[in-house]
């Protein structure tokens, strides 16, 4: 009877590197046609020789061997996926996953098939390959495809990778651990393939869920933005269109008033009717206009909002090379730098502290938002950001992390930094052509 104990090498690397390519066709590769072609075959030949070699050596190293082998993995998709390290090795651990559910599933089928009719052929063991891992990639690549994961859109957060990380370490160990000894003394038996594989099975299913889980808190977090926005965007158009009529009454009313001004001989009463009319031009002023729609929407409103409680918001905004920039990004970004820093003024007794600077302009290939206001109590930075408590929610760490991750994404830099009781938020974003 020829050894079937263990599943062959070749198989091996298959099914490895076809798990993680599922993932790599999930990204914007870095390589097209015959470079990507290429790559394939170089790191498919690597990882062969790394199993090879590593193959029936001290098995006190066999901890050292797999890492060798899942850092190749994590080269393979990190380098052909134009990705992030943190996303890659994500999708590392989800591939590799996935390889070692397929190749241990063929060859418990192939086993079992081998065992039952007494037909060990290498001819039916290619056929077992070809169909298990064809249905089994085909299903994998179809469930992807379902939950549309756009990983550029909502980067892998380092959270999400110790997460993946103990699903799989966890499956892993517990069917590869597993040794049950048959007649002649040997390891390894049917047992222990079928345990095996149904470990794997285990864990690419919770890593599933658990991906489908994030995908829908996305989901929900980009519903939220759009539902902000169309309400904001109707908020501007009930203004404006108040303030239009408000504009024709006052251009009626303007002859009298500076008719009454003329001749009103009461100092008094002549300061009272100036400073209404001061008061309704204010309420026009809140209009933005920054070559951006929705850089215009979250700042009028804001400006509303900070007049009406007696805060000073200047706003320099030149928002006509944003239009590179997804729109939920936009909102994320400006109405939580915006909201962290009203909230934090918010808290000052003295209206006169009650102060904000907001700038959007061009440096060169850089686009650069700024955020300043006074605060306080100075915060805390952890990291970089501002460090938040329980006792102390007022100093931006309320979705400011967020922000980062969305700056990042578009190889952006976000900084912080507080002096003399003026905290500044600075973003700097390459500006795309």
């Amino acid at each position: 009877m020829p050894d079937i104990k263990e599943i062959p090498l070749l198989y091996t690397v298959i099914a490895l590197t076809a798990g993680c390519g599922i993932y790599i066709m999930q990204m914007k590769t870095r390589l097209k046609g015959t470079k990507a072609v290429l790559l394939n075959i170089l790191f498919f030949i690597l990882f062969a020789v790394l199993l090879i070699f590593t193959k029936n050596k001290n098995p006190r190293f066999g901890m050292l061997y797999l890492l060798a082998a899942i850092i190749l993995l994590f080269l393979y998709i990190w380098i052909l996926g134009n990705t992030k390290p943190v996303t890659a090795a994500y999708c590392c651990i989800r591939g590799f996953m996935l390889g070692e559910f397929a190749a241990s599933a063929e060859w418990l089928a192939y086993v079992w098939f081998a065992r039952e009719t007494g037909i060990y052929s290498p001819v039916w063991s290619v056929i077992f390959m070809m169909v298990i891992y064809g249905v089994l990639y085909g299903s994998a690549c179809y469930l992807e495809h379902l939950v549309q994961y756009d990983y550029e859109v909502a980067p892998v957060k380092l959270r999400d990778l110790v997460y993946t990380f103990a699903f799989a370490y966890a499956g892993f160990y517990l069917g590869n651990s597993v040794k049950i000894p048959d007649a002649d003394g040997q390891a390894i038996s049917l047992l222990f393939y079928n345990t095996r594989a149904l470990m794997a099975f285990g864990s690419v299913a919770l890593l599933y869920a658990f991906h489908a889980v994030r995908r829908e808190m996305y989901m929900k977090q980009e519903n939220d933005t759009l539902q902000y926005l169309m309400q904001s965007r109707y908020e501007q158009y009930q203004q404006s269109k108040e303030s239009a009529e408000l504009i024709n009454m006052k251009y009626h009313d303007l002859k009298h008033q500076i008719q009454f001004l003329k001749e009103e001989n009461n100092s008094e009463k002549r300061m009272k009717s100036l400073e209404k009319l001061e008061a309704d031009i204010c309420q026009q002023e809140t209009k933005v206009d920054s070559g951006n729609e929705v850089l215009d929407t979250i700042l009028s409103e804001k400006k509303r909002y900070c007049l009406a409680h007696e805060i000073s918001l200047t706003a320099v905004a030149d928002g006509s090379r944003l239009d590179f920039m997804d729109m939920m990004d936009l909102c994320s970004i400006f109405g939580n730098a915006l909201d962290n820093a009203i909230e934090c003024v918010e808290k000052c007794e003295e209206k006169e502290k009650r102060v904000i600077h907001f700038l959007v302009a061009p440096q060169k290939k850089f686009l650069l938002i700024k955020v300043e206001n006074y605060c306080e109590e100075e915060p805390e930075l952890l990291d970089g950001l501002p460090k938040t408590t329980k006792d102390n929610t007022d100093f931006h760490g309320f979705g400011m992390r967020s922000m980062k991750y969305i700056v990042e994404k578009y190889d952006g830099m976000l900084t912080c930094g507080v002096q003399k009781h003026w905290f500044e938020l600075k973003i700097l974003i390459p500006v795309k052509e």
